[in-house]
């Protein structure tokens, strides 16, 4: 199986931006054989990524780009973040999900549930131009 071009846009540094990057990922998979549930965890996945990319690199470039391909096995998403500092969620501490409710601090649960939901996640940086990459898949027919 070949692999489909990428659909590729930049999006305002901007949580405001949440409805329309559903609906390009929902334009980028209209044709993919993804289930409602794979889909669902695409959708999960982007907006908890691209929120802590909002919220904890605000001097970040004005925009993020999303790149979404159809590849043998599955789908590949890959979230670019300009002009920012290192920050890999694959080694992000995780919640402590043991403890009791009143115990806990706050934070770390998105990525969590990332790290467990999405078949593989992958973080490159480019120290030169303060580049992250965040990338996962999630398998199935594409």
């Amino acid at each position: 199986m070949t692999q489909r071009p990428a659909f590729h846009r930049a999006f305002r540094r901007d949580l405001a931006e949440l409805p329309a990057i559903v609906a390009y990922t929902d334009a980028a998979l209209a044709t993919s054989a993804l289930s409602p549930a794979q889909r669902q965890t695409v959708h999960l996945a982007i907006e908890e990524l691209f929120t802590n990319m909002v919220k904890y690199a605000a001097g970040g470039a004005p925009t993020i780009a999303l790149e979404v391909a159809c590849v043998h096995g599955g789908v590949d998403v890959t979230l670019i973040d300009s002009g920012v500092e290192r920050f890999d969620p694959r080694t992000a501490p995780g919640a402590c999900t043991d403890a009791p409710l009143p115990e806990r601090q706050p934070g770390g649960l998105g990525l969590l549930l990332v790290r467990r939901l999405v078949d593989a996640l992958r973080y490159d940086y480019v120290a030169e131009r303060r580049e992250g990459r965040t990338q996962f898949r999630v398998a199935g027919p594409c």
